[in-house]
This record gives structure tokens, C-alpha cells and sequence, in this order.
């Protein structure tokens, strides 16, 4: 749902400017002595609606490069943190990798493992495989960058 002052000023630019054209074109005798005696708040009644939808229009792209900035900013913390990966949590995630497999059975005592859930690489669910072993599941976001770049884990 749109917000209410959006619609309404989208609503009301509509009704001026159909209030005016009537108005102008001489087709209403009332609107066209309405529109001559309020023409200078009808104009400022536009620049109001018109404010209103720049500023809902500038507000949306501004969030839009929010978005865009936070999901760099994310995407390059994931990365640093990839690379930075011991020998160990490598190769849990060559596991998932290697196997082209999104779950994998772990031990949630490692530490390593552990490490890997904090840094939310891998995601435990509920299944579990025998009485040590739960299934994780690792990241779409790991999973498509160490897909583009398998030498990371080596």
C-alpha cells in the first residue's frame, strides 16, 4: 500500500488539473469563474503536491543507495572474512563446496564448526543425523562467492 500523503497528493494533482483544464476550456462556466478567482491557491495547492511527490521521489532513491552501499559493505565482510579462514573451517567449507551440496552433516562441537555458525556461514537446523551430528546449511551468499572464487579454499 502507497503512503497516504503520496496518494493523496497524487490524487489531488489529478482533480486540480482536470478542475483547471475544465476551467480553461470554457466547458463549466462555474469552474471557469472558480478557476480565475482561486487560480493562485490552485497553484500553490500544485507546488504542494508536487513537493510532497519530489520529496517521497528523492527519500526512495536515497534508500535505494542505502541498500545498495549496505549490501557492498556486507558483500566486502564476507569476503574479508573468507579469506581470513584457518586451515580447519577451509576445509568444512570445501565440504559444502566440493560436494555442491548446500547441507552437510557437522559436529556442533567443534570449534571450528562453531566459528563458522558465528561468523553465519553455516546455519544449523534442526535435523540431525545421529546422536553427535547435526545438518547444517551453508550461506547462498558463501555459497555463491566461494563458487566464483574455489581457490579460497585451498
Amino acid at each position: 500500500m502507497e503512503k497516504l500523503p503520496v496518494m493523496v497528493a497524487r490524487l489531488g494533482l489529478i482533480f486540480i488539473a482536470l478542475i483547471y483544464l475544465v476551467g480553461k476550456a470554457g466547458l463549466e462556466d462555474t469552474l471557469a469563474k472558480v478557476t480565475e478567482q482561486y487560480a493562485p491557491g490552485l497553484v500553490l495547492l500544485c507546488l504542494l503536491f508536487i513537493t510532497v511527490l519530489i520529496h517521497d521521489m528523492v527519500r526512495d532513491v536515497a534508500q535505494h543507495f542505502r541498500d545498495r552501499f549496505m549490501d557492498r559493505l556486507h558483500f566486502k565482510n564476507i569476503t574479508r572474512k573468507l579469506k581470513s579462514l584457518g586451515a580447519q573451517e577451509k576445509y568444512l567449507l570445501s565440504l559444502f563446496v566440493d560436494a555442491q551440496r548446500t547441507t552437510q552433516p557437522l559436529d556442533p562441537n567443534d570449534l571450528s564448526v562453531a566459528y563458522l555458525e558465528s561468523c553465519r556461514f553455516i546455519f544449523r537446523t534442526q535435523e540431525r543425523k545421529d546422536d553427535r551430528f547435526y545438518v547444517y546449511r551453508m550461506s547462498p551468499v558463501a555459497v555463491h562467492i566461494l563458487k566464483q572464487n574455489p581457490n579460497w579454499l585451498r
